[in-house]
């Protein structure tokens, strides 16, 4: 098992590819917290397993909050099982349910945290939370904007609930749209039309290593794009759009 920093020949191997999956004991590691992050953010691997087994409540709950708040896109499986399960959480959704889910208890049981702690974490990171969970409620208007039938309609209007500035998320969020748990759970049941905001600095600029939004609505496991365009890719008004939205409200997608 590794430690962070890796030594230089460790270094060699993940860069040229001979490791791909490192193991890393986080308790050990001389960089922790959003370093730590960081660190890994600068690095090309498949996946990577961290030890968390002997680290406290509280510097895990700190890992996740910076991890949400990371500018990078650094991919950390386990974290992310962590973030989803918190947003779960926060659409109120029965952990215990979920987890017994046989399709999802592989991905969430990588989670680093137990049901009670994402509970805590949740009434803790209260603000940060929703903020997470608005960006992702918005995503739908993202989407939405860019079907062809309301591009005629209505052009690039979408809704005066703007929102211009960076929040306190960062752009590891958009990992959980190639998340098939994520994608079949949080997007379950669609928010109301009206509570929507548009996040302009998340949505429509090329932050993401030169590309925007859309090329992560469009990846393989995301279910946004291409459910919202085969059901209502057709010509309709903000009324008519909110109708569907009461129809469909809790219904899973």
């Amino acid at each position: 098992m590794y430690t962070i920093p890796f030594d230089s020949e460790t270094l060699k191997d993940i860069i040229t590819g001979k490791i791909t999956s490192p193991e890393v004991d986080y308790t050990n590691s001389k960089i922790k917290g959003k370093n730590f992050i960081t660190y890994l953010s600068n690095l090309k691997y498949e996946n990577i397993s961290i030890n968390f087994s002997e680290v406290a409540f509280e510097e895990r709950c700190e890992l996740i909050a910076e991890y949400i708040k990371h500018s990078s896109m650094c991919h950390i499986e386990q974290i992310e099982a962590s973030v989803v399960k918190i947003l779960f959480y926060y659409k109120r959704y029965n952990l215990t349910l979920v987890d017994q889910s046989i399709d999802d208890q592989e991905f969430l049981q990588k989670s680093i945290l137990s049901n009670n702690e994402v509970q805590q974490f949740g009434d803790s990171n209260i603000e940060l939370v929703k903020q997470l969970g608005d960006l992702l409620d918005g995503v739908l208007l993202y989407a939405i904007k860019n079907l062809n039938a309301y591009k005629e309609e209505l052009g690039n209007f979408i809704t005066t609930n703007v929102m211009e500035e960076k929040q306190q998320v960062g752009k590891t969020f958009v990992n959980l749209l190639n998340n098939p748990t994520f994608n079949c759970h949080y997007y379950g049941s669609l928010p109301k039309f009206d509570d929507l905001r548009y996040f302009d600095y998340y949505f429509d600029k090329p932050i993401y290593s030169g590309k925007t939004l859309m090329t992560f609505i469009t990846a393989p496991q995301c279910v946004i794009f291409p459910i919202l365009k085969m059901v209502i890719d057709v010509q309709f008004t903000p009324e008519q759009l909110n109708q569907i939205n009461k129809e469909a409200h809790a219904t899973p997608i």
